[in-house]
């Protein structure tokens, strides 16, 4: 894992930035979050100006008479935001970033050939990686390894007492709480939870919202099976991470950002965390997180979290959360940007 340091500068100098993404209302989708969560905290000391990609309008950015230093796109990446990000960096004569958040590359960047064209005349200054960085050398001028970040004062560990309370408060069960959230649609596997519900003396609860369409065959699977889902728009969803004895994050890789928040959100309450082994995280976070190498292994790992077989957990603790707060990776993320200037 690569040093995730760079050299302090003067907090007093504010920066011009455009930053590009998903801006819409709630905060329900992993890619969403990263950028209205950056969005927040660079505002404080920053002039910075957003383009939800949502409402994207090309002839609005020509009309547009800001002078910026530096333009930030949160995407996957794709050939799209790459060929936007040159040409917005001709207009404005600004430094470019990319944060590649989610491994779903476009068909034209999996192609060789054309890929070749990207290399050359629409390479972006810097991409900010979370996994696999060999795949993204090419197509910018240095990479950056970046992590996303966790609301610290918003995700915080309870007590045993408001565990109860809060398992009271939402009627599930005063059980061994397994937890996941995020989209219910297939290709999340989360048929796995079917399996964990049957473990004795367990509860299954599952948080999707709809951003994406919900599906109702899965969710009907799944509550048939005595899972409890709860599908609305949850504004405290601490307070469901708060239930939880431990949480499972069994999307298999490429179905998802490449550094899911929820497992940080976990890992913030210092819940022990179940996942795919595919997914690359800080060396100091590993401890707290159970590996696997298949979704056959899933169940069994529930089972010694849950009768204490399993040795060496090491919470999440505070002080290691703190270098992953918004505001802790914000600081970084200027000086990547003064590093361009």
């Amino acid at each position: 894992m690569p040093e995730f340091i760079f050299k302090e500068w003067d907090r007093r100098q504010k920066l011009k930035i455009l930053l590009i993404g998903d801006f819409s209302d709630n905060y329900d989708e992993g890619l969403k979050n990263v950028a209205k969560n950056f969005l927040k905290t660079l505002s404080q000391n920053n002039e910075v100006t957003k383009i939800n990609i949502k409402d994207f309008s090309l002839k609005k950015v020509f009309l547009d008479k800001n002078d910026y230093e530096i333009i930030h796109y949160f995407t996957a990446p794709t050939a799209a935001s790459l060929l936007l990000l040159k040409i917005l960096s001709l207009k404005f004569h600004a430094k470019t970033v990319i944060s590649a958040l989610h491994p779903d590359f476009s068909s034209i960047l999996k192609n060789k050939y054309s890929r070749k064209i990207f290399q050359f005349f629409l390479k972006t200054d810097i991409i900010l990686y979370q996994s696999k960085k060999e795949i993204f050398d090419d197509l910018s001028k240095k990479t950056i390894f970046f992590p996303n970040g966790v609301d610290v004062k918003k995700f915080q560990p309870v007590s045993k007492e408001d565990k109860i309370f809060l398992r009271r408060k939402y009627g599930i069960k005063d059980e061994f709480t397994v937890l996941h959230v995020g989209h219910i649609y297939k290709k999340r596997n989360l048929e796995i939870f079917s399996e964990i519900q049957k473990i004795e003396k367990t509860q299954v609860v599952l948080v999707g919202g709809d951003y994406l369409e919900i599906d109702n065959k899965l969710r009907n699977h799944l509550e048939n099976n005595g899972c409890f889902v709860i599908t609305d728009y949850l504004q405290q969803i601490e307070e469901i991470y708060a239930i939880a004895d431990c949480y499972v994050f069994p999307v298999l890789w490429g179905n998802t950002i490449c550094m899911p928040l929820s497992i940080l959100e976990a890992l913030s309450l210092n819940l022990p965390v179940i996942a795919l082994n595919d997914y690359q995280f800080p060396p100091e976070l590993n401890k707290s997180i159970f590996f696997v190498k298949n979704t056959k292994e899933i169940t069994s790992a529930v089972e010694k979290l849950k009768n204490n077989l399993e040795n060496g957990f090491d919470p999440a603790s505070k002080d290691k959360m703190l270098e992953y707060s918004w505001k802790n990776l914000t600081l970084k993320l200027e000086n990547v940007y003064k590093s361009l200037l």
